[in-house]
């Protein structure tokens, strides 16, 4: 179960990774904040899921409840 919520995080670390360089390539503002907005919602995601499976994993249901 470790290694599925070390995956997430990995994704979502990834993700958030590649809405910065986002920020530094794309040429326009507008597309600038396209690229980052949707790399960062996707890497969050990832991180939630993370937390929600923790949670699951490690507190007994309860804490993947709160998480969610």
């Amino acid at each position: 179960m470790n290694i599925l919520i070390y995956a997430f995080l990995a994704i979502g670390a990834a993700f958030n990774g590649l809405g910065a360089v986002a920020l530094i390539r794309l040429p326009d503002v507008y597309t600038r904040i396209h690229g980052a907005t949707k790399c960062t919602t996707f890497g969050s995601i990832f991180f939630i899921l993370a937390v929600v499976i923790y949670g699951f994993a490690h507190g007994g249901g309860e804490g993947g409840t709160l998480a969610v």
